[in-house]
């Protein structure tokens, strides 16, 4: 076999490209930077776990909104804390659901005054709404506010208001100090309106004062007396 003849300078040859060498775990690079987790989206998420399950309505809007603001975070395709954050989202209904519940129903059920404010036809408020010289059909809770049933003072009931009377609008005291007022207050003011002494009176007395939480709305001392058995009419100058 003859040898084989140059390829002239005229012909189109061609020679392959060299490529670089790649790296054994090329296939294992990442598409792109990868960044932290957003701690501040958890942090989010967690804090409205927190208000919504705090029953007040001002934290239940406050937790629902930041629980929306964390799902509507997206971070590379996650979104971080959202587990906590759709939990916030259905405990805050759930809560003022009953915060508004609670509202409502004592409205429908309070009970008609006359025009001298005295109750015509029972019904159950709140100690917030109670005035002096109201009937309790039964001795409520005594401490802090709650509802209590009131009836016409003509029924026979076991309680009724004798004072009201309203502490000083200053910051938070605390509820020794309330306590302390509510003492002397209430005390200091039955012998006028029973016309016993404390030391030697038959009848029981206690009343409901403000919390912390209503301590900017309401700053009453509601005082009230009860007798051993239901009675009617006013104890107002028994001398029991």
């Amino acid at each position: 076999m003859g040898e084989i003849p140059p390829i002239p300078s005229g012909s189109a040859g061609f020679s392959l490209p060299k490529y670089p060498d790649l790296p054994e775990n090329w296939s294992q690079r990442p598409a792109g930077p990868v960044r932290p987790p957003d701690d501040r989206s958890e942090g989010t998420a967690t804090a409205a776990l927190v208000l919504a399950l705090i029953p007040s309505v001002l934290t239940n809007v406050i937790g629902f909104c930041l629980a929306i603001s964390v799902l509507n975070k997206p971070y590379g395709g996650r979104f971080n804390g959202r587990g906590k954050a759709v939990a916030a989202l259905v405990i805050a209904p759930i809560w003022l659901i009953i915060t508004v519940f609670l509202l409502v129903l004592p409205s429908l059920v309070e009970p008609d005054r006359g025009d001298d404010g005295a109750v015509i036809d029972e019904g159950r408020i709140s100690t917030f709404d109670l005035r002096v010289g109201d009937c309790l059909e039964q001795m409520g809770p005594e401490g802090e506010q709650a509802f209590v049933d009131v009836v016409p003072c003509d029924e026979p009931h076991q309680a009724e208001v004798y004072h009201r009377f309203e502490l000083p609008d200053t910051p938070w005291p605390g509820e020794e100090e309330i306590l302390r007022f509510a003492d002397g207050g209430c005390a200091s003011s039955f012998t006028t309106w029973s016309g016993s002494a404390i030391e030697t009176t038959i009848l029981e007395g206690f009343y409901y004062y403000p919390i912390r939480s209503s301590w900017s709305t309401d700053r009453f001392i509601t005082c009230v007396v009860s007798s051993p058995e239901p009675t009617t009419g006013t104890l107002e100058g028994s001398g029991r």
